[in-house]
């Protein structure tokens, strides 16, 4: 079974892409849902969390304020640096979990949708690796129309992450989502024809 990496960056169209790849049946593990998964409240990764980060970003049942702790974590590279390393360890068990279920079911290829692929390393363990890219200012209108992001913040966001013309030079496919849905639909499923 072949470990396909899908990574991009903030507002490149991951999803879109990602959304593809689930309507022709291809199996895809969501990093960022298991994210979420990992931190509900209560769990032993939310706890972590509680003690690093403060009561300030959980509401009165217990559960996790993504969206401040992102803004306060995107501030800082050593408060994204300690987050990442409490929530990390967590998402890479149950992504491997997932995997050998896959592996039971003898499936060609999964796709391991992760945003920080390359940031965190996990591009090592991948077979190949698809970069969905786009232009930076297409991101920020993206991020402002459709997540209203302010510009400033989706900034910030971008500037975290690697920059995607430097993941497109590690990429072994990339898919250029600048040319609208259409275009990128075509290059997915030319794709998945490929992997195959």
């Amino acid at each position: 079974m072949k470990k396909i990496g899908l990574t991009g960056g903030f507002g490149s169209g991951k999803t879109t892409v990602t959304a593809i790849f689930r309507k022709c049946k291809v199996p895809v593990i969501d990093a960022d849902e298991i994210a979420r998964q990992v931190v509900k409240a209560n769990s032993v990764t939310a706890r972590r969390l509680r003690r690093a980060f403060g009561a300030t970003f959980f509401d009165s049942r217990g559960a996790l304020k993504r969206d401040k702790l992102a803004t306060y974590v995107f501030e800082n590279k050593s408060r994204l640096k300690k987050l990442n390393a409490l929530t990390h360890p967590a998402i890479l068990r149950e992504i491997n979990c997932q995997l050998k279920k896959y592996r039971k079911k003898k499936v060609p290829f999964v796709v391991i949708d992760a945003a920080l692929l390359y940031e965190v390393g996990m591009e090592k363990e991948m077979d190949e690796v698809i970069v969905v890219w786009a232009p930076q200012t297409t991101r920020l209108e993206r991020l402002a129309r459709y997540r209203h992001t302010p510009k400033r913040e989706a900034q910030r966001r971008i500037d975290q992450q690697w920059p995607l013309r430097k993941k497109r030079i590690w990429a072994d496919y990339v898919i250029d989502n600048s040319e609208g849905r259409a275009a990128t639909r075509r290059q997915t499923l030319k794709l998945i024809r490929n992997l195959c």
